[in-house]
């Protein structure tokens, strides 16, 4: 299991906001364990070492569209490491599973007004929405549960937690990349 930064910052929020260290990443031509051949493999790949882990491994901007990086802390240094000792791990995956694919500009209009990116609220800049529906676009369903162990002055305390998350995903350079995450029901739905 690997310590995550996300998770311990994001709490309860978006499918940036969720747990997960797997030993099996696929890889495509890079070391980060990012598989960008598809919507469904990209959002497994973002749930295995962001989402469900909680953390932003260094290789993570090989999975979001550069738009979010340049207009997020994603392209920010950021500290990666936990605000304290825990250790995130996932437990179980349904899916990743497309639902819809060609988004129209309207739809993606209507998506961006929840979108979020590591668990804060995003807008995209002018011009971004038109630019995504004239491209290949998914929205990819994901459920995933996440066992997080926190090490407290009181003993370790374990909690699981299971979430269901909707990511818009996009094609940028023939690469299959991620735009954003919402939780699905429940707590932090958009």
């Amino acid at each position: 299991m690997r310590r995550r930064a996300f998770l311990g910052g994001c709490g309860a929020t978006t499918a940036g906001a969720t747990a997960g260290c797997l030993n099996s990443v696929p890889v495509l031509g890079n070391d980060g364990g990012i598989d960008t051949s598809s919507p469904e493999m990209i959002v497994e790949s973002y749930v295995e070492t962001v989402a469900a882990s909680g953390g932003l491994p260094d290789s993570a901007e090989e999975m979001f569209h550069s738009t979010i990086v340049d207009n997020t802390r994603i392209g920010d240094e950021v500290d990666r490491e936990p605000p304290g000792e825990f250790e995130s791990s996932l437990v179980e995956m349904q899916g990743p599973a497309v639902a819809l694919r060609g988004l129209s500009k309207s739809k993606l209009r209507s998506l961006s007004r929840s979108w979020r990116v590591l668990a804060r609220e995003f807008t995209p800049p002018d011009g971004f929405v038109s630019e995504l529906a004239v491209g290949e676009t998914a929205l990819v369903d994901v459920r995933f549960t996440v066992k997080t162990t926190f090490e407290r002055e009181s003993g370790t305390q374990t909690s699981e937690f299971t979430r269901d998350i909707r990511v818009t995903t996009a094609v940028e350079d023939g690469d299959w990349q991620i735009v954003s995450s919402t939780f699905v029901g429940g707590p932090g739905s958009g």
